[in-house]
């Protein structure tokens, strides 16, 4: 660092683990990034809001935007139907 200038540096959120479930299975959206299919347990992600989109070939999609917490277990479900 020095005077008079400018210097950027760069924080990286600490992260915490979720676990995600669907009834039936989803493929997983998670803010923009395909995460796979559920069952996905013990997925790292930076603490705060995420949106997560549930998406079923036969039975649409689902989205939901959840906030991450470091004292956890963080857990979201949902049941996609007709």
């Amino acid at each position: 660092i020095t005077a008079g200038r400018t210097t950027s540096i760069r924080v990286n959120p600490p992260s915490a683990q979720v676990s995600v479930n669907a009834r039936p299975w989803a493929d997983i959206t998670l803010d923009g990034a395909s995460v796979g299919q559920t069952p996905v347990a013990n997925l790292p992600v930076p603490i705060g809001s995420h949106e997560v989109i549930f998406r079923h070939p036969q039975l649409g999609e689902i989205r939901e935007t959840v906030v991450i917490t470091a004292n956890g277990p963080n857990r979201i479900a949902v049941e996609l139907t007709q």
